[in-house]
């Protein structure tokens, strides 16, 4: 999990990787987010991880729209070694201040309190684009701009308690030269689940008319906390069979996946097909369909 820096905001030196010419090189600089001290736990926080204070005070007159994060998504998931990226867009409007100078944006993913969230994903900085600049009757000057950018998930950012809880964005920027600050949001950020896979095996191959066919299998679903994947109990899988003459699976019976996350279910064979097993999901993990095994009836 990485960490925001509130009370004293530090500034990184050097040039961040903006995505856009548009922006010059003096937007480079923003808040830092220093690595999580090793071995840091909090045992009032549900993930078992130390919840960072998350500045919500605005001294700059910046406001965000159009929040768009992964497009809609429902949810995204994360297995136990790939980088997920969750792309993000959003509309930012300045009113006395200048983007193009000193000016760093983001946005970051959070469940829980925005002041002081179970859990923070910290954004890349965003690339932005000149959209329009307008001059208020009072002289103010409005600047608004376009950015883009992604959230970079990694399991090793995750615990437990993210799985199927609710995640909002919330938006960012900094001014270097002023360090002035503006965040808002509460916007809908898609669930975070753990990535599962089922397997299947259909046995006899091939099978005599009438007789059964045994599908067996195992569910299992990664761990953020150990990067390996387990057995999941107590869940309902469907044993599914579709001709070799048809494209559409039926399914016949559904079964409950044991404490190590086995599976067994029989049916009757009468024609040649194909045999799977299919699990629909859950709140937590990801749907998970074979493509299914081939069985010969004579």
């Amino acid at each position: 999990m990485r960490y925001r820096t509130t009370a004293a905001i530090a500034v990184v030196s050097g040039a961040l990787a903006l995505t856009t010419a548009a922006i010059p090189a003096a937007q480079a600089t923003g808040p830092a987010h220093p690595a999580a001290p090793a071995g840091s736990r909090s045992p009032a926080t549900t993930s078992g991880r130390l919840a960072p204070a998350v500045n919500t005070t605005n001294t700059m007159d910046v406001t965000f729209s159009n929040v768009d994060i992964d497009k809609g998504a429902a949810y995204v998931a994360a297995g136990t070694t790939n980088t997920v990226p969750v792309p993000y867009t959003y509309t930012l409007t300045a009113t006395g201040v200048d983007p193009t100078k000193d000016f760093s944006t983001s946005l970051d993913l959070y469940r829980g309190a925005v002041a002081s969230p179970d859990n923070l994903l910290s954004g890349n900085h965003a690339g932005c684009e000149h959209a329009s600049t307008t001059t208020g009757a009072g002289g103010a000057t409005t600047v608004t701009e376009t950015c883009s950018g992604t959230v970079d998930i990694h399991p090793d950012d995750l615990a437990t308690a993210d799985a199927g809880a609710t995640w909002k964005g919330v938006a960012y920027a900094f001014d270097s030269a002023t360090s002035g600050w503006a965040q808002h949001g509460t916007w809908p950020a898609p669930t975070i689940k753990r990535w599962g896979t089922l397997t299947d095996d259909a046995n006899p191959e091939p099978v005599t008319k009438g007789d059964d066919v045994t599908v067996t299998g195992t569910l299992s679903r990664a761990s953020w906390d150990t990067h390996k994947y387990w057995g999941y109990a107590g869940e309902p899988v469907k044993l599914q069979f579709r001709p070799a003459t048809s494209s559409t699976y039926t399914t016949l019976k559904t079964v409950t996946t044991n404490s190590d996350g086995e599976v067994t279910a029989s049916s009757p064979a009468t024609v040649d097909g194909y045999w799977r097993l299919s699990f629909a999901g859950s709140t937590t993990t990801v749907p998970s369909t074979p493509t299914g095994d081939y069985v010969d009836v004579r």
